[in-house]
């Protein structure tokens, strides 16, 4: 939708003399018609600023995000000589090959796979990285899940090593569903000590309507039924003046082409303004018209306007979940442009100052003396997120039990 179509399905709104009021449902058109107005607006200034964001990522993030990529590599080699090369003690050593091993580790999920950096740093990363601790054995594992679903070492004696996996699968299953069942039952039997029918805990068992609910359910048929004849009422009538094919000249002829479309658009999106407004261009109705509808033609209006504000406050949410997910804060929390804006200067600002730090970094550890100040600092870093995850560790365990 351009902005002049925007503009004048903005402009659809009920007048009338200064000395009769409009009516509730005059009033609630016209309400609705603005909002939609600034919704329409609000989704075409988030598309823009994720066009322009978009834009700079890969004129202005990108260049950086690669330099700072291929100054990593180039600190990895560095430090893999240093490795063969310089003698150090064995704490340094052993964080001299920890750090490597952590570098290497990172490069190797952003270098594409069968390139030859890759490999490089996969020759690197193999010799500084401790071979991983054998799995339990055959006796062990059995042992260990019979613990865990206390049950006597001899009743998975004759289970094949391929069959425990299924094992485990079904006792998981069993005692899930014991679990369940254990609920409902307190459930019900808290229901029944209560006077509460226990029936109602059966949630697949339907129930028939009441006669009210009956009666809703045919005022809301109804109620679609009105939308959609009074939205094919209006497409008709504009689709008898601008079907191209009933119009033999050539350049009037893409002129109503253009205009089939927004039609179409319209009628599939439900989009009434636009329908109105189209009708407003083509001559079908003016401003004097808008006052002459009745009070349930307005009604029907009024009810397609508000699905058509639901719709469009959806795409809103869309376009701020998916602005949240790039920036990488939780969906739920409510994004402006400006926020988004902001983020992206200040992770282009961070990752600048991250390519001069590292170019600074490969110059520095150059020489023995600043690269084993380097690693005393890394070894102080190590032991801090080491002690953080054994925090985080025996929280979860003390909260487990």
């Amino acid at each position: 939708m351009t902005d002049s179509q925007r503009s004048s399905a903005a402009s659809l709104v009920i007048t009338s003399a200064p000395s009769v009021p409009l009516s509730a449902a005059q009033k609630s058109f016209n309400r609705l018609s603005r909002q939609i107005a600034r919704i329409q607006r609000d989704i075409q200034d988030w598309e823009t600023t994720m066009a322009q964001i978009q834009r700079r990522a890969l004129e202005e993030l990108v260049p950086v995000q690669q330099q700072f990529q291929a100054l990593r590599q180039d600190l990895l080699l560095q430090l893999d000589a240093s490795s063969q090369t310089l003698r150090f003690g064995k704490v340094a050593r052993a964080t001299l090959s920890q750090s490597i091993s952590e570098l290497a580790l990172g490069l190797l999920q952003e270098v594409p796979e069968g390139t030859a950096s890759h490999g490089a740093i996969q020759e690197i990363y193999q010799r500084h990285t401790p071979e991983p601790e054998s799995p339990l054995d055959d006796t062990a594992l059995r042992g260990a899940v019979a613990e865990y679903f206390d049950l006597p070492p001899e009743a998975i004696a004759e289970e094949s090593p391929e069959s425990l996996v299924a094992f485990v699968e079904q006792m998981l299953r069993e005692r899930s569903a014991a679990q369940l069942d254990a609920q409902l039952a307190a459930a019900r039997q808290e229901n029944a000590e209560g006077g509460d029918d226990p029936e109602a805990l059966e949630p697949s068992r339907e129930k028939g309507q009441t006669s009210a609910q009956s009666g809703r359910e045919s005022q809301r048929a109804a109620q679609a039924e009105q939308i959609r004849q009074a939205l094919q009422t209006i497409y008709r009538q504009l689709v008898r003046v601008i079907h191209p094919d009933r119009e033999p000249d050539a350049e009037r002829r893409l002129h109503k082409t253009v205009l089939m479309q927004r039609a179409n658009q319209a009628y599939t999106e439900k989009d009434l303004l636009q329908l109105l407004a189209l009708q407003q261009e083509l001559g079908q109705i003016d401003e004097q018209m808008l006052g002459t509808w009745g009070e349930e033609t307005l009604k029907t209006y009024n009810r397609v306007l508000k699905a058509h504000v639901e719709g469009l406050q959806h795409q809103v949410e869309e376009i701020q979940a998916r602005a949240s997910a790039c920036v990488g804060v939780p969906t739920f929390f409510t994004l402006t442009r400006r926020d988004l804006m902001r983020d992206f200067e200040e992770t282009l600002r961070e990752m600048r100052a991250a390519v001069v730090g590292m170019q600074v970094d490969l110059q520095k550890l150059q020489s023995e003396e600043p690269l084993k100040a380097w690693l005393q600092q890394q070894r102080r870093a190590i032991r801090r997120q080491a002690q953080r995850d054994w925090d985080t560790e025996m929280y979860w365990v003390q909260n487990e039990a």
